[in-house]
């Protein structure tokens, strides 16, 4: 052997065994209920945003967002880089509509795989969609002379109209009534009215 010697190579290796954190961005329009309960509306937007945390200084970046609803099959979003670390959902995830629509209570289940396939415990949100707007009704109480379907109702100044809304549940989904609105001529500005049983009564000698 003629002990001819090899210069010493030197290998940097990033080691990232950390997962991604995502987090689900509801919006403004989110509604927490009295038990907690997070309720949109049926036109919601939902977005994923998922960091790769940095430890020791290293971080390789997120590959994928993935999420799924009701336990169905995972979905990727299609997702851009805001940086070397974070990715996002630069739009709506498409969301899948059941039966009776995205509306009702639903199991929103998401996570994030790193480049180098950490995958993130997955994370859920139970959401409950309401779509559907209160209906209000008006009850003319006594003194009033009825006419018929489609035609005047005569009261006297002594008449209580009372008005109630009435927010109904779809798939056990129900936010409740915020404020009930009523005027009562076409071209006056609408009074408002809020209260915890969103119904009111008011005197037809006091409109």
């Amino acid at each position: 052997m003629a002990g001819n010697r090899e210069n010493v190579h030197i290998a940097t290796v990033a080691v990232d065994n950390t997962p991604a954190v995502t987090s689900l961005i509801l919006g403004a329009s989110v509604y927490t209920g009295p038990r907690g309960e997070s309720f949109i509306p049926g036109s919601a937007l939902l977005a994923l945003s998922a960091v790769d945390p940095q430890v020791n200084g290293v971080a390789v970046g997120v590959s994928t967002i993935q999420y799924r609803v009701d336990g169905g099959a995972f979905q990727v979003c299609q997702a851009s880089a805001a940086s070397d670390q974070v990715l996002m959902t630069p739009s709506p995830c498409p969301l899948p509509q059941g039966e009776s629509g995205w509306e009702g209570i639903r199991l929103f289940e998401f996570n994030s795989i790193d480049r180098l396939g950490n995958e993130e415990a997955i994370s859920s949100r139970t959401l409950y969609v309401d779509a559907t707007a209160p209906v209000s009704s008006l009850n003319i109480g006594d003194p009033k002379v009825e006419q018929g379907p489609g035609l005047p109702v005569f009261v006297s100044s002594a008449t209580l109209l009372g008005v109630s809304s009435p927010d109904p549940a779809v798939s056990e989904a129900a936010s409740g009534v915020l404020a009930a609105f009523f005027r009562t001529k076409a071209d006056d500005s609408f009074g408002v009215y809020a209260g915890s049983s969103l119904s009111c009564l008011l005197q037809v000698a006091r409109l």
